[in-house]
């Protein structure tokens, strides 16, 4: 997955995330990306070059207008699982 590509519209940020749900790579955004481990390996999910690109994406993220699912938290929790909302 490449995380250098800047996120500047909502396109770009939803594509970003779906690339990370498709990827089996989604993690809770408010976490740093460097102590994120991968729940297969026990190993870091992120080398420290992609934790470093993928904060700076994360933070990009923030700067987007997500009020329709609250937040890029909620966007990727509705691709994850659609019906999580009427649980």
């Amino acid at each position: 997955m490449n995380f250098e590509k800047a996120i500047k519209t909502r396109k770009d940020g939803e594509a970003f995330l779906r690339s990370l749900v498709q990827s089996d790579m989604s993690f809770h955004l408010e976490d740093n990306p460097r102590d994120v481990i991968n729940g297969h390996t026990g190993e870091p999910l992120f080398t420290e070059q992609e934790a470093i690109l993928v904060d700076a994406r994360v933070n990009e993220l923030y700067q987007l207008d997500w009020s329709d699912c609250e937040c890029p938290i909620g966007f990727m929790l509705d691709i994850e699982n659609p019906d999580w909302r009427d649980n």
